[in-house]
């Protein structure tokens, strides 16, 4: 049974990942039919000296025409082992605010993503806890 959720928190998709051992990296278990904005596997590595990410990890999914399909920084929150990120700086539209959950011994991955829309700074500790909590 899902827990519960607050009826004032914005829609939001979420997709499920498994650790692929062999491959290094996650693999989609589940995702909303239909769904594209994310890829169907996910790489999380240390940031490069030459990349310019506000961040600690990054996560990216497979190239497509020289480019990533999906690439964030995974900014620390005060949960253990929930980051978030944003998505959109190759579209053009609004960014999409992604929050990155690991469980299982970082095996299963939980993202969550809302569509065009970030929370305001001052309560995005409280806006993780109501999702992770």
């Amino acid at each position: 049974m899902e827990k519960f959720k607050p009826s004032f928190l914005p829609e939001y998709k979420l997709i499920e990942y498994r650790l692929n051992y062999d491959r290094k990296r996650f693999e989609v278990e589940k995702m909303p039919l239909g769904f594209t904005k994310m890829p169907e596997w996910l790489k999380v590595e240390p940031v490069h000296e030459t990349q310019t990410v506000n961040a600690e990890f990054v996560i990216h999914g497979g190239i497509s025409n020289k480019r990533y399909r999906f690439f964030t920084g995974m900014r620390k929150t005060e949960t253990e082992n929930v980051f978030f990120g944003d998505d959109g700086y190759h579209r053009f539209e609004k960014k999409s605010f992604i929050l990155f959950e690991f469980k299982e011994g970082n095996t299963v991955l939980k993202v969550y993503h809302f569509n065009q829309f970030t929370p305001p700074k001052p309560l995005r500790e409280t806006f993780f806890n109501l999702l992770t909590n």
